[in-house]
Formats: structure tokens, C-alpha cells, sequence
């Protein structure tokens, strides 16, 4: 009977240390499920490159891993927002989703019909550019405009494809610099 009342207290006690002195609110969760959806993204972004240049042997199987992640970090926040009372529309979660996903086809494009020579070192480039502006939380719409030139100028049906592919990636990660940049902006108002 002592040792029941003994684990009783110490579950009263912990849950009152739970609720008032290290409480974890919904908004926590949120943050951190955001910082995790940005590592992610970072993690693919960094396997794309590697693949492309042809230093890694996973490829497409580890952005694979990392696009199956996104995703249940996506629904889990959809879940969160849904137990706050909060519209979860599409728009917020589709620039990252298809940012994801953009990387993921680039892959297969390259396992199922290769990448030229000439282009793997731009396409390597332009990631390693799109890298570097992502971790400085800059706006891509200069390296997208440079990409659109390239792709006027590019003679070579396949180049423009992974040309085209690269654009969208840099648009949809555009947006997500936007919308972070607009979001943070909410938050301090």
C-alpha cells in the first residue's frame, strides 16, 4: 500500500513538473517539426548534389529514405495543426513537398536515362549554388533567372530537362525562403 501511494506522488509530482516547469506546447512541436523539415531538405539537397556529381553510390534509394521522411513530418504537422483548431491547407505544406519531390525525379531521371557529361558538372554546380543559398536563407530568384537563361540558350533536348527540373527546384525553394521569411514576420507582429 506505501509503495502504491509512494508511485501515485511520483506521478502527481511529475506530472505537475511536466505541466508547469518544463511545459511543451503545440507551438514547440510545430518549430520543431519546421527545423526538421529544413534538415531534411538540406540532407536531400547534399545527396542530389553528391549523386549528381556522381559521388555517392545510394543515389536515388537515400533520397528516397529522406522524401518518406518529409512526408510523415508533413502529416504529423497537419496532425498538430488540425489539434490546435487550425485550417491545414495545401499551400502550406506544397512548396517543401515539391521541393522534395523535384529532387527525387531529378534522381530517376539520372538512374533511368543518365545525364551528359557537359551537364553533370552545371547540374552539380547549380546545387552546390542552391546548397550554399539555402543554408544562407537567401532568395533564389537570381539563380533561377540564371537557370532560365541557361535553358534558353541550351541547345541539347536532355540538358534542358535537368535544366527545367533544377529551375523548379530553385522556385520551390524560393517560396519556402518566402514563406519562412513572411511566417517569421507574422510571428513578430
Amino acid at each position: 500500500m506505501e509503495r502504491l501511494l509512494m508511485v501515485l506522488a511520483g506521478v502527481g509530482i511529475a506530472l505537475l513538473v511536466n505541466r508547469f516547469v518544463f511545459p511543451y506546447k503545440l507551438t514547440d512541436a510545430n518549430d520543431h517539426l519546421e527545423e526538421m523539415s529544413t534538415d531534411t531538405l538540406t540532407s536531400m539537397l547534399a545527396e542530389a548534389k553528391d549523386a549528381v556529381a556522381g559521388q555517392t553510390a545510394a543515389g536515388s534509394h537515400s533520397v528516397k529514405n529522406l522524401l518518406i521522411i518529409s512526408t510523415m513530418i508533413e502529416e504529423r504537422a497537419r496532425v498538430n495543426l488540425q489539434t490546435a483548431g487550425q485550417e491545414a491547407p495545401d499551400e502550406l505544406f506544397a512548396p517543401r513537398r515539391l521541393a522534395a519531390n523535384t529532387m527525387y525525379e531529378l534522381l530517376m531521371w539520372k538512374e533511368l536515362h543518365g545525364i551528359r557529361p557537359d551537364m553533370t558538372e552545371q547540374a552539380a554546380e547549380i546545387l552546390a549554388g542552391m546548397q550554399e543559398t539555402w543554408s544562407e536563407h537567401k532568395s533564389f530568384a537570381e539563380m533561377t533567372d540564371q537557370i532560365r537563361q541557361r535553358l534558353l540558350s541550351e541547345p541539347v533536348l536532355e540538358n534542358k530537362v535537368i535544366l527545367s527540373i533544377l529551375m523548379e527546384l530553385g522556385t520551390k525553394f524560393d517560396r519556402i525562403v518566402t514563406d519562412r521569411l513572411d511566417w517569421q514576420l507574422s510571428r513578430q507582429a
